[in-house]
């Protein structure tokens, strides 16, 4: 269970919104194995970068988190809080802290379906995280056509997912892209001011909405690139 009551537990600054959907885990859930798992050793860790390491995980392919129908109330939860979208120095547009307003963010986030879902896929028992401000963190497409939704970074959670709301098929650009390193590796790339080699960035597009990339957040370097088109 989650330490505290988060529903009774709103700060001051964040106000609620008003006639969002409800959240129904047997209808909005739509839960689905990825086809494809891979593990630090092959992005290049060595035995002992991964000795003081829970898992071997790495990022899975994409895999389906929500239903058609969740998609559809999620969308509806998001724009309705684009309004409070900030920035910040390295994300133009984003809201943190969604899970204070909206009620469905807040249960979609603590579901102990998807937690015990990517529990199985990681083999690693886990938790939503105990600060609610770290969850639900949603990016927005930057107004500057071609910006870069997030730059190239590593999370400071160990374990999170990217779930993609909109579809990504119907656009020019958004792919969801690795760098297939060590974040070590990375850093050396940007000391000395090196271009990252084209075989060493994968780039992702999931098949819809609704599908989410697992990724070992504090591992593995990644971003999201800007949209191109309407």
């Amino acid at each position: 269970m989650y330490p505290f009551d988060l529903n009774n537990n709103i700060p001051q600054g964040y106000p609620l919104l008003a006639n969002e959907p409800y959240f129904d885990p047997n209808k909005d859930l739509q839960l689905e194995k990825p086809a494809k798992i891979t593990l630090l050793e092959e992005v290049g860790y060595s035995k002992e970068d991964l000795k003081n390491i829970s898992t071997n995980y790495a990022f899975s392919s994409a895999t389906r988190i929500l239903s058609d129908e969740g998609v559809g109330k999620l969308y509806e939860v998001l724009k309705l809080l684009e309004p409070f979208a900030k920035s910040s120095e390295r994300i133009p547009r984003m809201v943190r802290g969604g899970v204070y307003q909206s009620k469905y963010l807040r249960e979609l986030c603590l579901s102990q379906d998807i937690t015990k879902f990517f529990s199985e896929i990681a083999n690693i028992k886990l938790q939503p995280h105990t600060i609610p401000h770290q969850l639900g963190h949603i990016n927005y497409n930057p107004l500057e056509r071609g910006k870069n939704i997030d730059k190239w970074h590593t999370d400071t959670l160990r374990y999170d997912y990217v779930l993609f709301v909109t579809d990504p098929n119907k656009i020019k650009g958004g792919e969801f892209e690795y760098f297939l390193g060590t974040k070590n590796q990375m850093e050396d790339l940007h000391l000395k001011g090196l271009k990252i080699p084209n075989d060493k960035i994968i780039s992702l597009k999931p098949p819809g909405p609704g599908y989410a990339i697992f990724l070992h957040g504090n591992m593995i370097v990644h971003r999201a690139k800007g949209i191109d088109s309407e």
